[in-house]
């Protein structure tokens, strides 16, 4: 998913042709979708803008939406995020629905996704935790307007570095140190001053998940200073590999595909992740009505009824694509053992 950046770079360092022709084919294919996506972000991004500066709201861009705003970001997006007040994000959901957009699921982070034909999800945020809850009033202060883009704001460098690599590596385990996500954290680390990063480095040391954190920081620093990482989420990577595989050949749709291969990954981290993709999966406390009228009908005549019902096919779901995820945790545990037990033998014969 960053294939604009990667035959950008492939290009410059004069490697291009000496790659296969078709692999030369697929590169160029890959990048163009990413990069008609990436104009089409920049469009509604403006558009969100000029939206809000009528209605005196301030959302601020998030994530991708923030580095695609770049004159040469590009950088592939699945969605636009955006964050609002409690009252700010309700009033603009109805505006994008006057304007016809549909809605999907919600979470507790984020209203249901607006979608529109032929443009990207709108994600309107509440919150960036995972649980929900309020954003700090020092992040609301260090907002910075987007020059690119009048009526649209950013997060101060610092909070927005915090919230990208803590999005890509405790939010969802299943991307620590995918390529795609550690160009958007190492250009992140580049805008921040010293002081900035010493302050994300004391959050990452007293964090929870402070030893992920810290080696997919160090991997976007490396980056950000030109240097080759060392693949610290190799073991991720490869239980990606083995899932995308048998997925390609089932042709199964992308969000069973990305179901599983959360569930493989949280299986070969071990049974921290596991619990929590559970909890966040099943237990989570959605902002808005389901999509399905019959769970929406019973939700509003009987919230407790209708949680449980929620909680119930959850749980089904979830049960069952855990039970596929064994043998492919399995095979991905198995195959990372043989590749230690590999450089262990080598590493006296240097």
């Amino acid at each position: 998913r960053c294939a604009v950046t990667l035959e950008r770079l492939i290009t410059t360092s004069g490697r291009l042709q000496s790659l296969p022709t078709e692999v030369q084919q697929v590169l160029r294919q890959r990048a163009l979708i990413e990069l008609r996506r990436v104009l089409s972000a920049r469009s509604q991004l403006r558009q969100i803008g000029s939206l809000a500066r009528e209605r005196e709201m301030r959302p601020i861009v998030l994530k991708g939406g923030w580095y695609v705003l770049h004159e040469d970001g590009a950088l592939d997006l699945n969605d636009i995020d955006v964050l609002l007040p409690d009252d700010h994000a309700r009033a603009f959901a109805a505006v994008l629905d006057e304007l016809g957009h549909k809605t999907t699921f919600s979470n507790p982070r984020h209203l249901s996704a607006r979608v529109a034909p032929q443009k990207l999800p709108v994600e309107i945020h509440l919150s960036l935790e995972t649980g929900g809850g309020s954003p700090a009033k020092s992040l609301w202060r260090g907002i910075v307007s987007v020059p690119s883009a009048p009526g649209l704001w950013r997060l101060s460098p610092g909070d927005h570095l915090w919230h990208v690599l803590h999005h890509a590596t405790v939010d969802h385990p299943n991307r620590r140190g995918r390529l795609r996500d550690l160009v958007l954290i190492a250009s992140a680390v580049g805008e921040c001053s010293q002081n900035e990063l010493e302050s994300v480095r004391t959050m990452v040391d007293r964090h929870g998940y402070a030893s992920p954190l810290q080696e997919v920081f160090t991997m976007a620093i490396d980056m950000s200073t030109g240097r080759a990482p060392r693949d610290r989420c190799w073991r991720v990577a490869l239980s990606h590999y083995l899932v995308r595989g048998l997925t390609q050949r089932l042709r199964v749709s992308p969000a069973r595909s990305r179901d599983l291969a959360e569930a493989t990954v949280a299986a070969v981290l071990g049974r921290r992740e596991r619990r929590a993709l559970w909890e966040q999966r099943i237990r989570q406390i959605t902002l808005e009505p389901s999509n399905y009228r019959f769970i929406a009908w019973v939700e509003e005549r009987t919230p407790r009824l209708g949680r449980a019902w929620r909680v119930t096919v959850r749980t089904a779901y979830r049960t069952v694509v855990s039970l596929a995820a064994m043998p492919l945790a399995g095979a991905a545990k198995y195959v990372c053992r043989q590749i230690e037990s590999s450089a262990s033998e080598e590493e006296p014969a240097r």
